[in-house]
């Protein structure tokens, strides 16, 4: 019974970290504002933070221990080929990244179609810290 109740309560606070970063961009107020609009306690709202953070943060740490066989490959993929209209000949687009992400070694060059998705994710990854 005990473990339904914390997984139920955990999933509120979830909800709520989510909720508190989306209204605090939206309408331009601090965290702590925020807090005490919902009438809720500071000390209660920042150790379900951290207890949110460190649950994620160990769901990483178990989901990065991938052994050797199953590690993921990177390939570069091509870039698509356009037909031009005047010539119906096929040119290489001229793809210009809207973003460049750099980690270590590795470099994502992203389309503006993959930004907005990819935006809202790193978004809720960040709320969820």
């Amino acid at each position: 019974m005990e473990r339904m109740t914390h997984k139920a309560r955990l999933q509120y606070w979830v909800e709520a970290l989510h909720r508190c970063a989306r209204e605090c961009a939206e309408r331009g107020i601090s965290k702590q504002q925020w807090i005490a609009e919902q009438g809720v306690s500071a000390k209660t709202f920042y150790n379900w933070q951290r207890r949110i953070r460190e649950a994620a943060s160990e769901q990483m740490e178990s989901k990065a221990a991938v052994p050797a066989s199953e590690s993921p490959v990177l390939a570069e993929l091509p870039v698509a080929k356009s037909v031009s209209k005047a010539e119906g000949t096929p040119e290489a687009s001229a793809f210009k990244p809207a973003a460049i992400l750099r980690v270590g070694r590795m470099e994502v060059a992203l389309s503006d179609a993959a930004l907005p998705e990819l935006m809202r994710w790193l978004k809720e990854a960040d709320d969820a810290q």
